[in-house]
């Protein structure tokens, strides 16, 4: 059974977290924040995690910045997802090295969520309905 929970990790300084929420963190397989969790407070999630965040356009240079001075290999798969789900969506693939300047290039704008880690990889695969 999985289990959710909801951290409120302030303006995303790493000391305002709880112990406890630092340790979940750090065993979670997926983590959804919005773009005012700070890179620090992402960081602290294990390798091969999945992060998810909502809104972070705007401070993308500075948290792909943070998350590969933290330790997280530039290589990382990476996808930004921008006005989905309407007909004006939009979505691209790259390294997380690559991505602010993949958005930037290709006009991305919010709302818009950016996904890192290995199921981004699987953003160039076409999305199958279940039968």
């Amino acid at each position: 059974m999985a289990n959710v929970l909801i951290v409120g990790a302030g303006p995303g300084a790493v000391d305002l977290l709880t112990l406890r929420a630092a340790r979940a963190l750090g065993e979670a397989d997926e983590a959804l924040a919005d773009g005012l969790v700070g890179a620090d407070v992402l960081a602290l999630a294990k390798s091969g995690t999945t992060l998810v965040i909502h809104l972070g356009l705007a401070r993308l240079l500075n948290i792909v910045a943070r998350l590969i001075a933290a330790g997280l290999p530039p290589d990382t798969p990476a996808a930004a997802i921008t006005s989905g789900p309407t007909d004006m969506q939009g979505h691209l693939a790259a390294t997380l090295a690559e991505l602010p300047a993949r958005v930037a290039a290709e006009g991305f704008a919010s709302p818009a969520i950016v996904v890192i880690g290995d199921v981004a990889a699987l953003a160039g695969i076409p999305a199958r309905r279940a039968a």
